[in-house]
């Protein structure tokens, strides 16, 4: 990967008013400073200028706006920044001393950037609105019809219909009308301005002058056009056979709600759409800052100070991305946030900084007097998220339509949930289009407000990019999954102090035969098959159901031996572990066969079969030896090289020699296994409770029905008997008894492309380095492995890494070359648990009796057969049948005692 060594003083991402301000001060103060963005010229979205081929002859005719555009481009040319246009910022992530950020230019090879602070001001983009029709040719944003007429002097269509609010309503129309737009009608879904709005309007004239003199021409112009700018009006649907042909719209109330009966279709054959813009905040996101809600200002924005300043140091927003404001405020901002770079930087002096911003914060809140103002005519109202029907389409990547939406949101009223069950913002756009949309109908249904409703976790790359783009030789393969003596402690929690959250939890009890912690596959199964054996059962998970491992994997079947279960002293050493191993598979195997049915659902199962890869040959003697040991324990696999593999598998590339094939292993839905596992659950008579942490457990040798006591956040839960099923974090639940596990928790990655036709029938292992490859059934590419990632403390997602996505999409393509111009379109971050003695942590205790767990290294595949086996102990322990001595939970017990 291309490496600048170059470290700026400060990264600007973004090239419209607030990015091109903040350059030309930054610059002026003496930071070495870099501009980065993805468009081919300076200017953003509002400064837009002419496009390639095109020049401006008198740029008097183009305009006031266009004049001022350009005087910010000219002192940016003019200062001593440095500007990379045709750029994109894929990833951010902090270094010693500042940040890195991963840029593509024009297509190139991906490469890195260096600065010790950054200003993200990155603009807004057009609000999405879904209604029926959306979707249609001939709709268009208001941005996007901007964008044309601009850039390229190019107006669509014969008969426009504007349908808007806030000030673009206004203005746009009267812009595209002089651009020679035939606009029929704009709508307005505020009020009129009313005569106590005029008062307040006239009260914040002072400092707005050329901005209410703005509003009064386009006010004029409308009417000198005859064009009619029709109040509390919203577009309820476009119509037409194949693209717009009519727009229905209808009067609205306060909230914008659709008023029954009085809806009026126009002829039009272009419907531009254009309710206000919401920050692109994705950047922001991604290196955690917080946000709040202020749906007036966009939606989602950034948490700042007046400097600009974020919550995470040497992080600076400025702009319409950090709220929408307008390009004036935007360029104000923009100068702000880089004297407080500067003052940050120590290159300006406290004094020098105060006076040079004062001025612009007294600009800036002369303008936001004004914005108070108008709140009422301007103000977005909920209804703007009640008009798709059932069958209007809401993502429009994956296809999905409203129906199936609401569904999703009826029966797991959470973002990630949704996603899972309907594929709802898992497309190239990664939910920009339909995410507001959906929280909307989650807030709705849960009875809160918006803001409250978290969004998807943000996640690298920012854009598409080809893997070819992104794969990165230098990048060292981890290797083994063995314990490491430098591996990185993880950070002691800070967000609760478990004494607090119990005394607030009061003296709430209840009581439960069996008690399962964890809210992953193991437990939702574990739940499941006791409740079917009638069993009072009770889960309890302190986040959300199968949002941990068990809904952040690939999903893979491992049925043939592979590179986690290696300890590196070879297959002899390992025999007796390897071949119990592999005879547990074929007990797995045959219960996922038939689970589908057992649930009742689509699992989303699909027997693929599966290469596990070998390029050396070392790697090609071990898939001998577990060909042998697969073979004994009743495992079908071929091993094959040469010409046989070439003609089995055309698309693995000259460097993979061997390859073993087993027809067992392919994959299910990881967002759908444990969701099933629990609504069977709760339907055979258990208890799902989410949002409750354990904080400790109390053993009472004394009493038989109610020998566990366990503090949680939501009060005591006196049971018979307890199961962990913690995964990564039974070793914390375990100790509390005395018990210590020996396990361990490390992130890893998971890459997702966009769709392709098929290429590769059955998955991919690779028996040397971290790889797993498959083609799902919709055509995407998931490509993991268990490459790391950083440790972070609990509640804290595991974040992602370029380098672990790098190397990780090296090794993919060193396999099958055809991947590299498939664009990944995310990568997100799972957690995995390893015991240091790589067998699971399965069964009762002999020093805690009652006290069972339930976790396995492979969790996705094995965790279903071990739960179900855990039940029978606990029904009917006498016809159970015992686990493997190595896997018992007290082989390394060591009892505290008070």
């Amino acid at each position: 990967m291309p490496v600048d060594e170059h470290v700026y003083d400060l990264l600007i991402v973004g090239g419209g008013p607030a990015g091109m301000a903040a350059a030309a001060s930054a610059a002026g103060a003496g930071l070495d400073t870099v501009l980065i963005d993805e468009r081919p010229t300076l200017g953003g979205q509002v400064y837009k200028q002419p496009g390639p081929g095109m020049r401006v002859t008198d740029a008097k005719e183009m305009g006031a706006q266009y004049l001022a555009g350009r005087a910010l481009i000219d002192a940016v040319d003019q200062s001593a920044a440095t500007v990379r246009l045709r750029s994109s910022v894929l990833d951010l992530e902090a270094e010693e001393g500042g940040w890195v950020a991963m840029v593509q230019t024009d297509g190139d090879p991906v490469s890195s950037l260096r600065a010790r602070r950054v200003i993200v001001a990155a603009g807004a983009h057009d609000r999405p609105v879904v209604f029926p029709g959306w979707t249609l040719p001939g709709v268009i944003t208001a941005g996007g019809l901007q964008t044309l007429a601009k850039t390229q002097a190019f107006i669509p269509g014969e008969r426009i219909v504007f349908a808007g609010s806030g000030p673009v309503a206004l203005a746009f129309p009267a812009q595209l009308a002089g651009y020679g737009a035939n606009i029929v009608t704009a709508l307005e879904a505020g009020p009129a301005p009313s005569p106590g709005d005029l008062v307040k309007i006239a009260a914040s004239a002072p400092g707005n002058v050329g901005l209410l003199m703005d509003a009064a021409k386009y006010q004029s112009a409308l009417i000198a056009r005859r064009i009619p700018l029709r109040y509390r009006r919203i577009v309820v649907r476009a119509e037409g056979d194949g693209r717009v042909e009519r727009v229905v719209h209808a009067r609205v109330d306060a909230q914008w709600r659709v008023v029954p009966g009085t809806e009026e279709t126009v002829d039009a054959d272009v419907l531009c759409v254009g309710y206000g813009f919401t920050p692109t905040a994705e950047l922001l996101r991604l290196v955690g800052c917080g946000f709040d809600n202020h749906e007036d200002l966009g939606g989602p924005v950034v948490r700042k100070d007046e400097w600009c300043r974020t919550d995470i140091a040497s992080i600076y927003a400025a702009g319409d991305g950090a709220g929408v404001e307008g390009s004036a405020v935007a360029a104000d901002e923009g100068r702000v946030a880089a004297f407080a770079a500067a003052l940050d930087a120590g290159i300006m002096t406290p004094d020098a900084a105060t006076v040079a911003a004062r001025p612009l914060l007294r600009r800036i809140a002369r303008r936001r007097a004004l914005t108070r103002a108008t709140e009422r005519m301007y103000g977005v109202g909920q209804g703007v998220f009640d008009l798709a029907d059932a069958g209007t389409i809401v993502c429009r990547c994956e296809g999905v339509v409203e129906r199936d939406v609401r569904a999703a949101v009826e029966a797991a009223p959470e973002v990630s949930a949704v996603k899972a069950l309907t594929r709802a913002g898992m497309g190239p756009c990664q939910g920009r289009m339909c995410g507001r949309h959906i929280a909307a109908m989650i807030a709705e249904r849960r009875g809160v407000s918006i803001d409250e409703v978290a969004p998807a976790t943000p996640r690298m790359p920012l854009r598409p990019v080809p893997i070819g783009a992104v794969a990165d030789a230098d990048v060292i393969d981890p290797g083994l999954f063995a314990v490491k003596d430098d591996a990185p402690i993880e950070p002691d929690r800070t967000d609760v102090v478990p004494a607090e959250v119990i005394a607030r939890a009061g003296g709430v009890v209840t009581d439960t035969d069996v008690l399962v912690m964890g809210g992953g596959i193991a437990g939702a199964a574990v739940a499941y098959y006791l409740a079917k054996e009638g069993v009072d059962v009770e889960l309890v998970e302190r986040g959300e159901l199968n949002r941990e491992a068990s809904g952040t994997n690939a999903g893979s079947f491992h049925f043939q031996l592979a590179i986690h279960q290696l300890s590196g002293k070879g297959t002899d050493a390992d025999r007796s572990r390897l071949l119990s191993d592999a005879r547990a598979s074929v007990e797995a195997y045959g219960l996922w066969k038939t689970l589908g049915d057992e649930l009742g659902a689509d699992i989303g199962l699909h027997q693929t079969g599966g290469w596990m890869v070998a390029e050396t040959s070392e790697q090609l003697r071990l898939l001998h030896e577990k060909h042998v040991l697969e073979a004994e324990a009743g495992i079908h696999t071929e091993v094959l090289t040469g010409a046989a593999l070439r003609d089995r598998a055309p698309y693995f590339s000259d460097r993979v020699i061997g390859a073993t094939y087993c027809d067992l292993e392919g994959h299910a839905n990881p967002l759908v296994v444990a969701p099933l596992y629990a609504r069977r659950a709760v339907e055979h008579g258990a208890r799902m409770r989410t949002g409750i942490e354990v904080f400790s457990i109390e053993v009472d040798d004394t009493s038989a029905s109610h020998r566990f006591v366990v503090r949680t956040s939501a009060g005591t839960i006196r049971a018979r008997r307890i199961v962990n099923c913690a995964g990564g974090w039974a070793g914390e639940l375990g100790a509390m008894v005395g018990l210590r596990f020996p396990i361990r928790r490390e992130g890893l990655h998971v890459n997702v492309t966009e769709a392709r036709d098929e290429l590769l029938p059955s998955m991919v292992q690779h028996i040397g380095r971290r790889l797993t490859l498959k083609q799902t059934h919709h055509g995407s590419f998931i490509i993991g492995g268990g490459w790391p990632t950083p440790t972070t403390g609990y509640p804290r997602r595991y974040p992602t890494t370029w380098n672990s996505a790098a190397g990780n999409l090296r090794v993919a393509l060193d396999i099958v070359p055809q991947l590299e111009d498939v664009r990944v379109i995310r990568t997100w971050s799972g957690v995995i648990a390893f015991t240091d003695d790589y067998s699971p942590i399965v069964g009762e205790s002999v020093s805690v009796p009652g006290y069972f767990a339930c976790v396995a290294s492979t969790g996705f595949t094995f965790s279903p057969i071990y739960a179900r086996r855990i039940a029978e102990m606990i029904v009917d322990p006498a016809a159970a049948s015992p686990f493997d001595e190595r896997f018992s939970i007290d082989r390394t017990v060591d009892r505290i005692r008070a």
